[in-house]
């Protein structure tokens, strides 16, 4: 699948590999890898600097690293980053830009939505070739996503 984001082209890839803690299961997601010619090539090492910085930051690790296991709300992560909703709320801002988490709406017992995030973010590699940076995020899919992808695939066929 490709899209078109800024001025550089993304080339998404499916992957599976064999999950490191249990040799039974694998893991499945896709890979993003942001390609350019040489007319965008500033525009993804711009995006590579953005990305660079954003995963710099400790609260940024923090939430991806608290969302990992289970889905979080805002509220929860601004408790354990020790750090305001408005930070949280910028953070997790710039992390779905990149697809670096996803969000869900939940109901509480009183019947109120409120949204946790899931990280999505699986591995990050930036290679330097002689044109520049190439930056290859692979991503972990949620089941929700995998699901409708299949049966938009069955409907397609």
């Amino acid at each position: 699948m490709y899209r078109v984001l800024g001025s550089y082209t993304t080339t998404t890839i499916p992957y599976y590999k064999q999950n490191l803690h249990d040799s039974k299961t694998w893991n499945c997601g896709t890979s993003l890898i942001l390609t350019a010619g040489e007319d965008s090539m500033k525009q993804v090492d711009e995006n590579v600097r953005e990305i660079g910085a954003l995963l710099a930051d400790e609260t940024t690790q923090q939430i991806l690293i608290e969302t990992t296991t289970e889905p979080m709300s805002a509220n929860e992560l601004s408790d354990a980053c020790d750090v305001s909703p408005q930070t949280i709320y910028r953070r997790l801002e710039d992390l779905n830009e990149y697809d670096m988490i996803a969000e869900e709406v939940n109901l509480d017992d009183g019947g109120h939505h409120y949204k946790v995030y899931t990280a999505t973010l699986d591995s990050v590699v930036i290679k330097l070739t002689s044109e520049g940076f190439e930056l290859d995020l692979s991503l972990r899919e949620q089941m929700a996503a995998r699901f409708t992808q299949f049966i938009d695939e069955v409907r397609n066929r």
